[in-house]
């Protein structure tokens, strides 16, 4: 069950789909994440699945209610957040690493969020249905 969207072209309505996914990923990631989830998701595996729990609902509630997508967007979620994944990345790769501490910090938050999206883009065309 991708998102619904009626009317236009099919370009039009591939457009409204992706902006949709984005509004749920920005959703899940900021609005419904409290200080206790951001500030223990990376020590705690129970902080974490809360997280990915609440980060999957607008997903369920607005993309999909296929399994293997849902569970790809949350064990991803999961994975990359819990192990800091995006951290990692920056220092092996050299992302940032000459940039004051303010803009490391972003380049850190965009690469995580592009792995989310790219996860996310993953499940939701790709994955859905093969169920």
């Amino acid at each position: 069950m991708a998102a619904h969207v009626s009317g236009g072209s099919d370009w039009l309505r591939g457009r409204e789909i992706l902006v949709i996914e984005l509004i749920c990923h920005l959703i899940g990631d900021y609005n419904l994440q409290n200080d206790y989830m951001a500030n223990n998701k990376k020590k705690s595996s129970i902080a974490c699945s809360l997280h990915v729990f609440m980060y999957s609902l607008p997903f369920v509630l607005f993309c999909t209610h296929d399994p293997l997508a849902i569970a790809f967007i949350a064990g991803s979620h999961f994975i990359i957040d819990r192990f800091g994944l995006a951290v990692y990345w920056t220092k092996f790769y050299g992302v940032g690493q000459t940039a004051p501490d303010y803009l490391k910090v972003w380049l850190t938050i965009i690469v995580d969020n592009s792995w989310h999206l790219t996860c996310n883009y993953t499940a939701l065309h790709f994955l859905e249905g093969l169920v």
